[in-house]
């Protein structure tokens, strides 16, 4: 049925709605509604008129739905919207067969030659000799499927001269060539496809291996370095002059080092990237390709995509994770053990009267026994103790328990679950040891102005300039000042030590295991005495520590 037999459904409008007829209906004078419309419109009038003439009715029809005139509307939109939807754009093909308004065409007849749209396909789907016709998706390149010479349509490939050719073209000048059908040619052409898509898949896997592998190794050498360059710096610029220049030389070695390895590394990722970006784009070309269903199309694209980058060197491209010759590693290991000893030095004051001069020693305070010598008494002050921690044990053991009634009181920390101690500490040198279970828990010291009530900062310990802390927790342990916080890697403890001196302007934590460990060090200039404090959500236990004989 030709498009141009239905009227535009324009001319099919209610005249009370001004839309569309839906379940036409028509009345005595010739005139059609919408059934809902017409009904609804003499529903709210006295009398029953024609909404257009005015014609009045009496009694009030009963319509019947206009079949015929429902139909025709019904097919009028359906074939509305084929045409919509097979409107022509730009880079479509026309139908052949359309006459006034050309539509896309939607097939294309290997027999006819012709192209169709949706309607005028019908008769190859329904006439039996029609069904016979080969039809495929239409294209704009049928001159292609057409011999130049014969202009018949090409049926055969012929492997010797790489081309496809008519069945004259095969009986004359391709008479003893290696001649193929099409579909034939076709499948092995793809098994080659398949084949080539296998080795780009694996070599797009192994570059990209090789990337992360090569970012990886580039991210070990970056932090190494930065790693070593601390360390180094820390121990060296400890010592007295004459190690300066040896940091000096280690800072070159690393960096030297750093800059020639990481130069390398990255200019292989930038090569590896342009090849994964070169393989992945073929990677597409040859799966685009494997869509396309035009033999032609697809024959001549073929030849042209089967190469395939040369295998170079990159694969094989290690990169030396030794930051040192295994030589200068042993005497850098030397130094390093010894500059650790040194830095555990310290001068510490002894005596000092208004007619003599001070006294110092040199002692190593990362023995045990040295700290206990400024060991100190300490209990829990329960006038600051939060409502959410229970004090036992002599004011010595604080634990999170909740709902604890205390009396209000001006220094109880409102906010935060903490607690001080009730000794002030100044003047002079101390040592106390903590042990602490539970989620985490905070040991610090703090001047006794901190603020108690707020929800900030400014009543947490560590997270003010009033205080200094040591936050720890199973997963992890770091130090706080002024709301600056520092994560440090140590292995955990339960059992903490914490040298004050307060002369020097030092807090030291310490983690107490078989060795004694150093987790931190703070150096500042104490104005005011100093209170050990404590936060928790488990249990904090001063330990009783004394003096070695």
């Amino acid at each position: 049925m030709e498009p141009d037999f239905f009227i535009h459904l324009d001319e099919f409008s209610c005249c009370v709605c001004l839309e569309i007829l839906q379940d036409p209906v028509t009345t005595a004078c010739g005139h059609n509604f919408c059934k809902m419309c017409i009904e609804g419109f003499w529903d709210v009038n006295a009398s029953c008129s024609c909404p257009q003439c005015r014609k009045n009715f009496s009694p009030r029809p009963d319509l019947q739905i206009n079949i015929l005139l429902a139909e025709v509307i019904k097919k009028s939109k359906h074939q509305q919207l084929i045409e919509a939807q097979n409107v022509l754009r730009s880079g479509d093909v026309a139908c052949d067969v359309c006459i006034k308004k050309k539509l896309r065409a939607i097939k294309f007849c290997l027999t006819c030659l012709a192209f169709y749209c949706e309607t005028h396909l019908q008769p190859h789907r329904q006439c039996e000799v029609l069904k016979k016709h080969k039809v495929v998706e239409p294209a704009g390149h049928v001159q292609q499927r057409l011999c130049a010479e014969h202009n018949t349509m090409v049926e055969l490939y012929c492997r010797t001269d790489k081309k496809c050719v008519c069945l004259r073209c095969a009986a004359e000048q391709h008479r003893n060539h290696e001649l193929v059908e099409m579909e034939t040619e076709r499948k092995a052409k793809q098994m080659q496809l398949r084949d080539i898509l296998k080795m780009i898949e694996n070599k797009l896997q192994m570059r990209e291996e090789k990337l992360i592998e090569t970012r990886t190794t580039v991210q070990y050498l970056k932090a190494f370095s930065e790693k070593e360059l601390r360390e180094h710096e820390e121990a060296i610029t400890s010592l007295y002059e004459s190690l300066t220049r040896l940091k000096s030389e280690i800072t070159e070695v690393i960096t030297d080092y750093k800059k020639r390895e990481v130069k390398k590394s990255e200019e292989l990722i930038e090569r590896l990237e342009e090849e994964i970006e070169m393989l992945k784009r073929t990677d597409r070309e040859m799966a685009e390709l494997l869509q396309i269903d035009d033999q032609v199309q697809f024959l001549q694209k073929c030849p042209s995509l089967f190469v395939l980058p040369q295998d170079e060197d990159l694969m094989n491209f290690d990169i030396n994770k030794d930051l040192f010759p295994e030589t200068l590693k042993k005497n850098i290991s030397k130094l390093k053990r010894f500059l650790q000893g040194t830095s555990c030095l310290e001068f510490v004051k002894t005596t000092e009267t208004e007619n003599e001069a001070p006294d110092y020693i040199l002692q190593n305070l990362m023995i045990r026994n040295v700290l206990l010598k400024y060991s100190c008494q300490l209990t829990l002050d329960p006038n600051t103790s939060h409502g959410n921690l229970d004090l036992s044990e002599g004011y010595r053991k604080v634990m999170w328990k909740g709902n604890i009634d205390y009396p209000d009181h001006a220094d109880r920390f409102e906010c935060w679950p903490q607690v001080l101690c009730r000794e002030a500490l100044s003047g002079t040198r101390y040592y106390w040891e903590v042990e602490w279970s539970g989620d985490w828990a905070m040991i610090a010291v703090t001047y006794k102005r901190i603020m108690r009530k707020e929800e900030d900062h400014e009543s947490l310990l560590g997270g003010n300039d009033n205080s200094w802390c040591l936050f720890c927790s199973n997963s992890c342990y770091s130090v706080c000042h002024n709301k600056k916080k520092m994560e440090i890697t140590v292995p955990p403890s339960s059992r903490i030590g914490v040298y004050l001196d307060y002369p020097a302007g030092s807090l030291s934590f310490y983690s107490i295991l078989d060795t004694v460990s150093l987790l931190h060090r703070f150096k500042s200039r104490f104005t005011e005495p100093l209170y050990p404090g404590f936060g928790a959500e488990g249990t904090i236990t001063l330990l009783e520590v004394s003096q070695p004989y």
